[in-house]
Parts: C-alpha cells; sequence; structure tokens
C-alpha cells in the first residue's frame, strides 16, 4: 500500500505546462503503478492556486504509528503532481476535476487543502484577478470531498516554515 515518490512536473515551473492527454496517460501509469490497483484507503489533495496557475498534489496519509501532534506528509507519499494554467478552466472546480481524471482517480480523495492567492472568509475566496470564486462547502457537494479547506497561500507559508529543520 505504499507509493514510491512520483514527482511530476516542478514547482515553480511557470504556467502552461499543462500536460496532453497522451503526457497524462502516461503520468498516470508512472504514479498510479505505484499503488495496488485495488487499493481502498484515504488519499489527500492539497494545492497552490494563484491567479495564473494551479500546482495540484494527490498524497497517502501519514503512516499508522505517527506520534506527532500535527504530522506532515513526507514526500515519498506523493502519489501525484501536475502544474495547469488557469486560463484553460473556467473554474477552480475544473481544475480539480480534470486533476482527478489524470490521476486515474475512481473516487475522490477524503480531504483537501488549497492555499489561495486571495482573501479566504468562511471558506470562500473572491479571486481579484480572476473571475473565480472558489468555495470549499460547494467544492465539497460537487467533488464529493468530505471536508476541504481554503487558507491563505501566505498562511501557507508560514505553516511550510514551521516544518523546515533548524
Amino acid at each position: 500500500q505504499s507509493a514510491a515518490v512520483c514527482r511530476i512536473g516542478v514547482m515553480g515551473a511557470g504556467a502552461g505546462t499543462q500536460s496532453s492527454p497522451k503526457q497524462a496517460a502516461e503520468k498516470k501509469r508512472a504514479c498510479m503503478a505505484n499503488l495496488r490497483h485495488d487499493y481502498a484507503g484515504d488519499m489527500l489533495l492539497a494545492a497552490d492556486v494563484g491567479g495564473t496557475s494551479s500546482r495540484m498534489h494527490l498524497f497517502l496519509p501519514p503512516g499508522e504509528h505517527v506520534t506527532e501532534v500535527a504530522p506532515l506528509v513526507p514526500p515519498n507519499r506523493m502519489i501525484y503532481s501536475n502544474h495547469y494554467s488557469n486560463n484553460k478552466f473556467d473554474t477552480f472546480t475544473d481544475v480539480v476535476k480534470t486533476f482527478l481524471k489524470e490521476a486515474g482517480m475512481d473516487r475522490p480523495p477524503r480531504l483537501a487543502c488549497f492555499a489561495v492567492a486571495g482573501v479566504v472568509v468562511e471558506g470562500r475566496c473572491n479571486f481579484v484577478n480572476r473571475s473565480w470564486v472558489i468555495s470549499a462547502r460547494q467544492m465539497e457537494v460537487d467533488l464529493g470531498i468530505e471536508k476541504i479547506e481554503l487558507i491563505n497561500d501566505f498562511a501557507a507559508q508560514g505553516y511550510g516554515i514551521i516544518s523546515l529543520d533548524p
């Protein structure tokens, strides 16, 4: 039930790296091959959602014997990752649907956290430089994800910094 490291795309690679259908199929084979075909456990979805691009990551949760209060998901638990140019999509929900389809998901991940480039109030973000309005509650319904959290992308950097070793 473990997954080998599978990094596809590079963080900070810039917009315009969306996969062709053939590339997506190759990536799916490369990543999902690291899971048993009958894997029925939970998965986690994380994204960095900017005005120009979205970086999506699908993970296995931390192992069963986690002793830390706030466990980190180690990079070797990554199943699939991809990068999308937002101007190719009408909504962020469309980006997530494309990502999950390319990842070969038969069912939605259990939990998701999206770091968004905007102010988050009561689980909603209105993008300043896009016509997108992201609502965590509406996306939970639309995508079948049990729980979605939206956080400001700058706040996400703060959480990342506290996870660094001194």
